[in-house]
């Protein structure tokens, strides 16, 4: 969609994810936010000016973080973000006795996609210094959040409250969608909305 009305989109992988190097055990919040100012200093570099910066779940949280920290971000936009990893409603693993076996044994095993993944603490341990709320009130520029009704991993709480917190916010709620927007229908309302917040 984008690129069809000439607007030029650069996809990245995280640290550990997909095609890039490291271990994905070692990821942190911390280290995803350096991987998206890393990505806004090289598209500088290849002159563009104008950047949105688009996440998703985790990427949506790093995402906001990262909007806060450069003046070159004039768009957000956000898919399902988790604002508060560590809330004990984002998944089971994170309530209390879950990162408590977590802390002892140093480790946890994430599930992606069916496969379990290792994951270690300091994931968790980054988590706690790392919310989207008060980056909320830091970024000034027009952000969007797109957020399922039903999202059964990201509560849709969690997004109304960064919402509020943000200076030039927009908020959509899609009805009976998940949290993969799984359904067709959803899908395509999501896209359609965050490409008209960027287009426009």
């Amino acid at each position: 969609v984008l690129n069809r009305v000439g607007l030029s989109s650069f996809r990245i992988d995280f640290f550990g994810h997909g095609e890039s190097q490291g271990d994905f055990a070692e990821i942190t919040a911390s280290k995803a936010v350096d991987n998206y100012l890393k990505a806004i200093s090289y598209a500088k570099t290849k002159g563009f000016s104008n950047i949105c910066l688009v996440g998703s779940s985790f990427g949506g949280l790093t995402a906001l973080i990262a909007a806060s920290k450069s003046p070159s971000v004039k768009v957000v936009c956000l898919k399902c973000p988790v604002s508060d990893i560590v809330r004990p409603e984002v998944r089971s693993y994170f309530s209390k006795e879950g990162i408590n076996r977590w802390k002892k044994r140093g480790y946890t095993y994430y599930t992606k996609e069916g496969r379990k993944i290792r994951l270690n603490y300091t994931f968790i341990s980054d988590a706690a210094k790392n919310t989207a709320y008060e980056p909320a009130r830091k970024v000034k520029v027009p952000t969007l959040i797109v957020h399922g009704e039903h999202d059964e991993i990201v509560p849709v709480s969690q997004s109304k409250k960064t919402y509020s917190l943000l200076k030039n916010g927009s908020f959509h709620l899609i009805k009976n969608a998940n949290h993969r927007f799984s359904q067709k229908h959803h899908f395509s309302e999501m896209v359609a909305v965050m490409s008209a917040y960027i287009i426009d």
